[in-house]
């Protein structure tokens, strides 16, 4: 399933949250998640700028991304895939649309 962001100004740092406690169980905690940052719509050479910093897994059910950047008009697509404590590996998609440009 695909997960759609509010819109967000090409000028705005902000924080992506990425929710996994409906998939897990409850003894169980996030170790580690790889973040991709990719173009869905529009065109951007480089959409991994979008990603600030690495992700944070300050909360044992989710992963949080700091963004900044994007190109106005472009929607970008980010993957996110966890891996557990229990070895299990659960995967997230969500789209952030770049408000477009105002002339």
């Amino acid at each position: 399933m695909l997960f759609n962001f509010d819109p967000k100004n090409q000028a705005e740092i902000i924080t992506l949250s990425f929710g996994f406690q409906n998939d897990m169980l409850s003894s169980d905690s996030i170790v580690s998640a790889v973040i991709t940052a990719t173009t869905h719509i529009g065109s951007d050479p480089n959409p991994s700028a979008l990603l600030l910093l690495t992700p944070s897994l300050a909360q044992p059910t989710w992963v949080m991304q700091r963004v900044q950047g994007g190109l106005p008009g472009c929607f970008y697509l980010f993957h996110v895939q966890a891996t557990l404590a229990s070895g299990n590996i659960l995967v997230r998609d969500a789209v952030l649309p770049i408000y477009p440009s105002i002339s």
